[in-house]
This record gives structure tokens, C-alpha cells and sequence, in this order.
């Protein structure tokens, strides 16, 4: 009887839905036993390789399953973000703060004179090496996400096309910038 059970999965999942109602315990063990493969660092270690080898394997799939996902599910995840901070506006406060402070504390946050910044570059933009007319950006040549400091020689003048088209890369030229 067991048998046509396997084969037909409207029956088995009626099947297994009962089973669970009859098992309470059962939810129970499975939760425990997934909090124990995800506390284990060796089978959670594994587990990352595993997933690391897929995705190196399947680039193709990898981008597809992506491409097909992310844009269905774009504003499910910002609602449940968005709750969240609801749920938990003193927590996401500490966080902000946090991150913030590590910000500051990683730059040195120090305040840079950029009237000498703008007289050491002499208007020229430090990405392509034009002058600068008009809007001029400052731009760090070691980006701050990628740990440069906040100091005086670490900014340069820069166009605001070079500029946004540089974003957080270091050794960025004019030849990649504009063709």
C-alpha cells in the first residue's frame, strides 16, 4: 500500500501531512538536527565547498537561476527588509551606528582642506588628465571601501563622468573610463 503512495505526489504529500500531525515530534527533531549542521563548522564548511564547486561548474546556471530570480522576488525581499526595520527600529539603529562608527574609524574621518587638495591637482582630473572645467568631484584614489584613508593625499580632483565611471576601483585610467 506503501508503494502507490511514492508514485503519485498528491497522495503523498496528504500522506505526509497526516503522518506530521500524528508526529508532533518530528517538526521538533528536524529543527534540531538543522541547527546542528548549521553549528557544525566542518559539515557547514563542506557544505560552502560543495556549493563553491556548483557554482564554478555552472557559471551559465548560476547566472541564469539569478537573472530569473533576483527580479521576482526584488520587491518580496525589500517588504520583508522593510518590516524588519519596523519590527526592530532599535536594533537597525545600533547596526547603522556601528557600521558608521567602523566607517569612521577605518577612514580616521579627519577633515581634508580641499582648496589644497584642488591646488596640488591644479584642475587637472587625476583620472584622465584633462582640465577641469566647470563641476569638479574629489575622488580618493585609494577608495574608502577598499581601505584608503581620508587624508590629504589620498584625494585628487576628478570629472564627474571619470569619477562615477571609476567608483571604487584603484588604478583606474581614462582608457578604461571612456573609450
Amino acid at each position: 500500500m506503501a508503494r502507490p503512495l511514492l508514485t503519485n505526489p498528491s497522495k503523498r504529500t496528504l500522506y505526509m501531512r497526516a503522518w506530521k500531525a500524528r508526529h508532533p515530534e518530528y517538526d521538533e527533531y528536524q529543527r534540531v538536527q538543522g541547527r546542528i549542521y548549521r553549528s557544525d563548522p566542518e559539515v557547514r564548511s563542506k557544505a560552502i565547498e560543495r556549493a563553491k564547486k556548483w557554482v564554478s561548474e555552472n557559471p551559465d546556471r548560476r547566472k541564469a537561476t539569478l537573472a530569473e530570480y533576483l527580479p521576482k522576488t526584488r520587491k518580496e525581499r525589500s517588504q520583508k527588509s522593510r518590516e524588519w526595520v519596523a519590527a526592530n527600529r532599535e536594533k537597525h539603529r545600533a547596526y547603522q551606528r556601528q557600521y558608521q562608527s567602523g566607517r569612521r574609524a577605518k577612514t580616521g574621518k579627519r577633515k581634508v582642506d580641499l582648496s589644497a587638495v584642488e591646488k596640488r591637482c591644479s584642475g587637472i582630473c587625476g583620472i584622465c588628465g584633462k582640465p577641469i572645467e566647470g563641476q569638479m568631484h574629489f575622488d580618493h584614489i585609494i577608495p574608502l571601501a577598499l581601505g584608503g584613508e581620508h587624508t590629504e593625499d589620498n584625494p585628487q580632483t576628478a570629472h564627474p563622468l571619470c569619477n562615477r565611471l571609476k567608483g571604487a576601483k584603484i588604478g583606474y585610467t581614462i582608457a578604461e573610463a571612456r573609450p
